[in-house]
């Protein structure tokens, strides 16, 4: 299935997620430097984690906002708005402003992103959805890598010129969604919001959060998403302190895995998408757990590199098997009419993750590798024990 064969929207956002993350990745990662310089460490901590927060409500409305105003009217909405959270952040030498400014332009992709999510199960099938969200991440993969690495000379040599780029990209990719993307929300929603306006005034985001809580498979499904998200985030938190100090190379050694595990996700995403195709949802879901949480704990007991880079391919062939599969399984389970909503509450596991994660830090220091990497493989057993709980309650089909 060629890439530009695609509907139109497919194609065109899967290339601009590449660019969206470029300029996200080339601006996140120094943030915590710049803040850092203006207050001190632990202040700066936490007005970096607020924007977490903050996104949770941020995803919420905008799964709302892709069912009630369409997904394309939200797609260029939050783009627009975080094009325009870069250029304040460049215009102001008011601290206070540019916190607000990095705060916007947090949300406001947590804002675009289940429109987004929601136009790709718009538009494909079931057989078909894995690849494309798996193209999806291999964009998004793409800007991880290039990002830090433009954004590491940008941000020392020419930070006006850095959030320029940023705000321009994204500016560009606006108008792109204004111009040629059309419309994808599907005609049995319309007619949904327009009866239920017509009842009272139209479709309340708390009642549709409060549908989606009650509904056991997918309060089952969010939480096993959480539980494998915090195994995942290790490579970026408590994989880092223990590299460093296991080894005195132990810095190179976890920039040599984390540039394998980018290169591998961007060559092979697309193939183990087709690889797994035929097999389902449930066992690819279990499969992937198991390599996440293996393959982490698995770390440990080495520090040779090469064993470690072979750990890291396991643990990566996880993430390359779960990420597609996820995405396509809410879509598929979502009600047609609140999709948009589903998807915000789906990618809620990310903020709840990224709150719970750090933890491994603050107890890294009460007990030994060996027991925080055991507390991990738990959590990623946990997930797919809930995974194959899910799997119960959900219809065969």
């Amino acid at each position: 299935m060629n890439l530009f064969s695609w509907d139109r929207n497919l194609w065109m956002r899967v290339v601009a997620e590449g660019f969206v993350q470029t300029v996200f990745w080339m601006f996140f990662p120094f943030v915590a430097i710049y803040f850092s310089e203006v207050y001190s460490k632990e202040t700066a901590g936490v007005l970096l984690g607020l924007p977490t927060i903050a996104s949770i409500f941020a995803t919420l409305l905008g799964g709302h906002l892709a069912d009630r105003a369409g997904r394309r009217k939200t797609m260029y909405a939050g783009i627009f708005a975080q094009s325009a959270m870069f250029f304040l952040f460049l215009l102001t030498d008011r601290i206070w402003l540019q916190w607000i400014a990095f705060v916007g332009i947090s949300c406001s992709y947590s804002l675009y992103l289940p429109a987004a999510t929601a136009m790709i199960a718009d538009l494909t099938s079931e057989r078909e959805r894995r690849h494309v969200f798996a193209g999806v991440q291999t964009a998004f993969n793409i800007g991880v890598v290039a990002g830090p690495l433009l954004g590491s000379f940008l941000f020392a040599q020419n930070l006006s010129l850095l959030l320029l780029i940023c705000g321009g990209v994204l500016f560009l990719y606006g108008l792109t969604i204004l111009l040629f993307f059309r419309e994808t929300t599907p005609a049995s929603t319309r007619k949904e919001l327009a009866l239920e306006t017509s009842k009272n005034g139209g479709p309340n985001i708390l009642s549709g959060l409060k549908q989606m809580l009650s509904d056991r498979p997918f309060t089952l499904y969010l939480l096993a998403c959480v539980l494998i998200a915090i195994v995942f985030m290790q490579t970026t938190l408590y994989l880092a302190v223990y590299l460093t100090e296991l080894m005195p190379a132990g810095a190179n050694v976890y920039g040599w895995m984390l540039g394998w595990n980018g290169l591998l996700v961007i060559l092979f995403s697309m193939r183990v998408a087709k690889w797994f195709k035929s097999i389902s949802d449930r066992n690819a879901l279990l499969l992937s757990c198991l390599l996440h949480g293996v393959g982490l704990f698995s770390m440990a007991f080495t520090s040779n590199l090469w064993l470690l880079l072979l750990c890291m391919t396991l643990f990566c062939l996880g993430e390359m098997i779960r990420l597609p599969i996820q995405q396509s399984l809410i879509s598929k389970y979502a009600p047609e009419e609140k999709r948009g909503l589903y998807m915000g509450g789906y990618t809620l596991h990310f903020s709840i993750a990224r709150l719970v994660a750090p933890l491994t830090i603050m107890l890294s220091g009460m007990i030994s590798p060996l027991g925080v990497f055991s507390l991990l493989l738990f959590c990623a057993l946990l997930s797919a024990f809930t995974f194959w709980r899910l799997f119960r309650h959900l219809p065969a089909s």
